[in-house]
């Protein structure tokens, strides 16, 4: 496998604790492999590593670029898939079912149902914790007193209750045959990690630890993700090591430059100048979209097989009213971790309020993550004629950074 530089110094390092900052593009999944295969090749065995993400989707990437030698013995999970099979151990968890997300949203929505929610959809709160107890202290305490005796009446766990009985069951001593079961422990999407998964991680006490992740793309905040954590990552491991993978190798080099200039917005990160690595086109173009052109560019989109990220599915309904294919319609949110040849980025709608001039740091990483899906085209689409503040927050990270093109005129520049 041949790797760069920068990738080489990370597959080479032999740091107790690693913590690898990797920009989008840099082949993150490509040093992970090479990382689990090299401590093989160097004598390690291949059942004692354990390679945590954050999807089964994610999972099965890695799993099926293992080589086909170390790839039935390396383990990859989910970090709840991990704490699943090991609750279901216990004769005493046995008959426990998990409580799905849908089945979960609909019992929080009758509690709801006769609440007053000031206007603010029942949605909303319910997937935005953080959102609900500040908006609605008293009523979010009695939702989850409530759920929570559903819960225990009826054999159900969450997906987070299951690593919270994980590190209980570590904390107690009652699982040290799995603290010992690996010596190396790689996890992916690292800025996505909670407090309770870090717990687990410093309880295994393994005799490698290499997290991988960005910054710059956490986006998971209101599912209970803390960036800090991978901000501070130094102090919940003291003496860790810190390499960059910064080389972009799947956007255009103005692709990397807008995000470069959009992501210094964001107050608390670890700064790092991404470096494109492709050289071609100098085209990032911002397209107006004004009332009454939807439906224009609904077919430039299909066209061009271009894919639209928006920020909420409310405008994945717009745009798929409009006349674009439903296949060709993501929120930035699922996007993560795929690429496309061509993103049209959706400003309008959806973006949580700035606070004075400033747009909050989450919405500038999603804003982040939306662009640097793109791999030749970047089309930034927003609303001029009536937009909301959040909007023309957001809208304006990327003004400098952008060309002015019509419909009818980028086509004709997509073609050239």
């Amino acid at each position: 496998m041949e790797l760069s530089k920068e990738q080489r110094k990370v597959v080479s390092a032999n740091d107790r604790f690693l913590q690898v900052v990797a920009a989008a593009g840099s082949g993150k999944t490509r040093t992970m492999i090479a990382l689990a295969e090299d401590s093989v090749t160097r004598g390690m065995n291949p059942a004692r590593i354990l390679m945590l993400s954050f999807s089964r989707k994610a999972c099965s990437e890695i799993r099926s670029r293992l080589s086909e030698s170390i790839r039935s013995e390396v383990r990859v999970s989910t970090f709840h898939s991990l704490a699943f099979r090991s609750m279901m151990r216990r004769r005493e968890m046995r008959g426990v079912r998990v409580l799905t997300d849908q089945a979960k949203f609909e019992f929080m929505r009758g509690l709801l149902c006769q609440a007053k929610t000031d206007g603010i959809p029942y949605s909303v709160l319910l997937a935005n914790k953080r959102l609900f107890r500040e908006q609605f202290p008293d009523l979010c305490m009695s939702v989850y007193r409530e759920l929570a005796e559903y819960k225990r009446s009826n054999r159900l766990v969450e997906f987070d209750d299951m690593v919270l009985d994980l590190n209980r069951e570590l904390r107690l001593g009652h699982l040290r045959d799995l603290r010992k079961s690996f010596d190396l422990i790689i996890v992916d999407e690292f800025q996505d990690t909670d407090p309770g998964q870090l717990q687990f991680l410093q309880m295994m006490d393994s005799r490698r630890l290499v997290v991988v992740g960005d910054d710059y793309q956490s986006i998971y905040g209101f599912r209970g993700s803390d960036p800090e954590l991978f901000l501070k990552f130094q102090k919940h491991f003291p003496g860790a090591r810190v390499l960059s993978l910064s080389e972009n190798y799947r956007s255009q080099e103005r692709i990397v430059r807008a995000g470069n200039h959009l992501i210094r917005s964001s107050r608390k990160q670890l700064r790092k100048k991404v470096r494109a690595m492709r050289r071609g086109s100098t085209d990032c173009v911002a397209l107006s979209v004004f009332r009454g052109e939807e439906a224009e560019v609904a077919a430039l989109v299909n066209a061009s097989g271009g894919f639209i990220l928006c920020r909420s599915n409310y405008r994945r309904i717009v745009w798929e009213r409009a006349g674009v294919e439903p296949d060709r319609l993501l929120t930035i949110h699922s996007a993560k971790g795929l690429e496309f040849p061509i993103v049209y980025l959706d400003l309008c709608g959806g973006w949580s309020s700035a606070r004075g001039t400033r747009v909050p740091d989450e919405e500038v990483r999603v804003a982040y993550v939306g662009l640097s899906r793109a791999e030749n085209w970047l089309v930034v689409m927003h609303d001029e004629s009536g937009t909301s503040a959040p909007e023309r927050a957001v809208f304006e990270l990327f003004r400098n950074e952008v060309q002015r093109y019509s419909p009818v005129a980028l086509q004709r520049a997509m073609a050239a």
